[in-house]
């Protein structure tokens, strides 16, 4: 058997371009399915790591899977948007806990989450450095963007122009860093969050503007008119755009405050209870869609799976086909080899001892495709970015 060893690997290494050919293709089929286990696995343990964290998701009734995955994992999806004063009756109960999201705008690339200090509570997020957003134009890094940026404590950072740049809305904003959050290894890593104060900025329901005195001092042409209690300034006036330098009594709020938008409402009940019930009345009503994140998961796990299976199945075609080519390959080379086997009988080889040869050999490049597949498909996985992330 020791010779029967040695003499396969003396052979492989005899012919290095043609083996390490052969291993490749039979290492891709190894490849391909041991990637795909290994990022369905991980999918499924990030979609319930984070649904089962939230026990139920406010939002109007549409498409379920965005909904959660926007208010979840923070994914750009267009969702109808909620109001303040659809948040007032679940904020008032004594029962749960209500979140509020705000999503839609982004700076530097990274989604900006307008939320409420509960929000960092509940989902036990610590601090590296710094502390909350306090006021309008403070922002949190999530441990992945501050690294993926290099910010650090007071930095600035302006925001990205929003659609429709100078329709609506202000063209940017500078946000100021005061908190780097600890690392969670999940979707807070890679987002921003800030006040909702911030995302109704930036989306134009408030602004700052310098005192008046001072606006009419230094640029003449914006004053309309002057009284002495007062001036009146042009309509075309442009809202600073490094609100946390304006004061707070300064900023201007332009719509009634039950009116502003929000995406979504994270619901934490007191007891399972009082989730069914809410669950189940906010659905009768209709004005409401209230989900659990567990089970749209496991809907949206179904229809992955399936459709993982018709791959599987090509996945085995292919390499049903490869194994057909690899033996093609053996009968091939046995037929060229001829010679030299004969010369091993002739040499006194024990019968049989040349099909064990070829064995051998297949044997051992079948191991050094399995090795270099499970090898590529680890380094594959860490190094890909997270599924939910992309998707």
């Amino acid at each position: 058997m020791k010779a029967l060893r040695f003499l396969a690997f003396k052979q492989l290494v005899h012919h290095p371009a043609r083996n390490v050919l052969v291993m490749g293709c039979l290492a891709l089929v190894v490849f391909l399915p041991l990637l795909g286990g290994g990022l369905l696995r991980r999918y499924d343990h990030d979609l319930h790591q984070r649904a089962n964290a939230t026990p139920l998701v406010l939002g109007k009734p549409g498409n379920r899977f965005d909904l959660c995955l926007g208010a979840l994992f923070f994914r750009q999806t267009h969702l109808a948007p909620l109001t303040m004063g659809d948040l007032e009756p679940w904020s008032a109960r004594q029962d749960l806990v209500a979140v509020p999201i705000s999503l839609g705008a982004t700076v530097q690339g990274q989604p900006l989450v307008g939320t409420t200090p509960e929000y960092f509570e509940r989902r036990g997020l610590g601090f590296a450095q710094g502390r909350l957003p306090l006021k309008p134009g403070e922002i949190v890094l999530g441990a992945r963007v501050a690294k993926s940026l290099g910010a650090e404590l007071g930095a600035r950072l302006r925001s990205d122009p929003p659609m429709g740049f100078g329709l609506v809305g202000n063209a940017t904003q500078v946000l100021v860093v005061t908190g780097i959050l600890q690392t969670t290894h999940g979707p807070d890593d890679r987002a921003v969050f800030g006040a909702l104060q911030t995302c109704w900025l930036l989306d134009g329901w408030l602004h700052g503007h310098a005192d008046a005195q001072s606006i009419a001092q230094d640029h003449p042409e914006q004053v309309l008119a002057k009284a002495e209690n007062g001036v009146l300034l042009s309509g075309a006036l442009v809202p600073d755009q490094d609100v946390a330098q304006v004061a707070t009594e300064r900023l201007h709020l332009h719509a009634d405050p039950a009116s502003l938008p929000i995406s979504a409402i994270l619901l934490w009940p007191a007891s399972d209870k009082v989730l069914t019930i809410v669950q189940a009345d906010t659905n009768a009503q209709g004005l409401l869609s209230a989900l659990r994140p567990t089970q749209v998961v496991d809907d949206l796990l179904a229809l992955t799976l399936r459709i993982k299976s018709l791959i599987d199945r090509l996945i085995w075609l292919l390499g049903l086909g490869m194994a057909l080519l690899f033996l093609v390959v053996c009968v091939l080379s046995a037929q060229l080899r001829a010679g030299e086997l004969r010369t091993l009988a002739r040499m006194g080889a024990r019968p049989g001892f040349a099909t064990g040869l070829l064995a051998t050999e297949a044997a051992l490049l079948g191991l050094g495709a399995i090795a270099v597949a499970a090898l590529a498909a680890a380094l594959a996985l860490r190094l890909l970015p997270d599924l939910v992330h992309v998707l």
